[in-house]
């Protein structure tokens, strides 16, 4: 039982601290036990850095991903606090609405004080797509970001995300098994 690979994100390592977290119970007969909560702190800290900074995601339902306990403003301000860290709360609340408007032109002042669970899919989605983005990442991975979603609702999602994209130099990774979307 070898226990090796490696994963690159952005340059960094993620997978360096590996062998810390995995012990051989048996030589003889070899079998791997992982040490969970040490796998966490391990994992905790080499993500601390990335995650929400440089790396952001699109979750496949974001009704369900994303925090109910705050309001989409709210989402929106932390995110761009990572990119706008001496920004006042004005200034992030201007920056939030600026990313809302960008993904939905429609009533944004009453998105940005509603709950995730207050939207349609296909407008939570919308808010996700703001999110990722807010924070100014250097990749977004979108998983399955259309899933569930009507066929046109698709069609704009995936243009958003491919504009967005290409107007501020991020990466998108789409994984997804629908060969329209990733056309």
């Amino acid at each position: 039982g070898v226990v090796k690979g490696s994963a690159n994100v952005l340059g960094r390592e993620v997978f360096a601290r590996l062998d810390e977290c995995v012990e051989f119970e048996d030589t003889a007969r070899p079998r791997i036990v992982k040490n969970v909560q040490k796998w966490r702190k391990v994992m905790d800290s080499v993500w601390k850095g990335i995650l929400g900074k440089d790396v952001s995601l699109v979750p496949q339902d974001a009704t369900t991903a994303l925090s109910p306990f705050h309001t989409v403003g709210k989402l929106l301000e932390t995110a761009a606090s990572r990119r706008l860290p001496q920004a006042s709360k004005e200034e992030l609340r201007a920056d939030s609405l600026k990313w809302l408007n960008r993904v939905e032109r429609y009533d944004v002042e009453s998105i940005y004080g509603r709950y995730v669970h207050e939207l349609s899919g296909g407008m939570a989605q919308r808010v996700a797509i703001a999110l990722a983005l807010a924070s100014g990442p250097k990749l977004v991975i979108a998983d399955e970001p259309t899933t569930g979603l009507d066929a046109t609702l698709r069609i704009q999602l995936i243009a958003l995300m491919a504009t967005m994209v290409k107007d501020h130099g991020v990466t998108l990774r789409l994984v997804t098994h629908d060969n329209a979307a990733a056309r």
